[in-house]
């Protein structure tokens, strides 16, 4: 939805109305142009909404798609790992039976089960 406003936005600013049936039709009565004023309010209107959007909805923080996602891990975007836990996610992503177990458990299960094997990591998983 952010994209859309942003979307909006650009149009809003170019003075294309066409995507906006109630102001374009505004405009095509009146045969006036939507002064600046009004413009700049309803860019600032759109602008807020972003705002809002993303305070509601905040980007997610990638940096633990490995928790969820273990099997399809970029290693470029690990972040505050450490080398063993870091050596470890690779090697969990590498194995073919644990991906077996990873689609039949569910992901709060899966992390208990490799924890044996991969204690640091899997605390830290469950800590999360």
């Amino acid at each position: 939805m952010i994209k859309k406003l942003e979307l909006w936005n650009l149009w809003l600013s170019k003075k294309n109305y066409d995507p906006f049936p109630n102001l374009n039709n505004f405009n095509e009565t009146t045969e006036e142009e939507l002064s600046d004023k009004d413009s700049k309010y309803f860019i600032q209107h759109m602008s807020d909404m972003q705002r809002s959007f993303r305070d509601y909805f905040p980007i997610p923080d990638i940096s633990r798609n490995w928790i969820r996602q273990p099997f399809e891990i970029d290693i470029h975007q690990i972040n505050g790992l450490t080398s063993l836990e870091e050596d470890s996610i690779v090697e969990i992503s590498s194995d073919t039976s644990l991906k077996m177990k990873f689609n039949q458990k569910s992901l709060d299960n899966f992390w208990l089960h490799v924890r044996k094997d991969y204690s640091e990591l899997s605390c830290k998983v469950l800590k999360v």
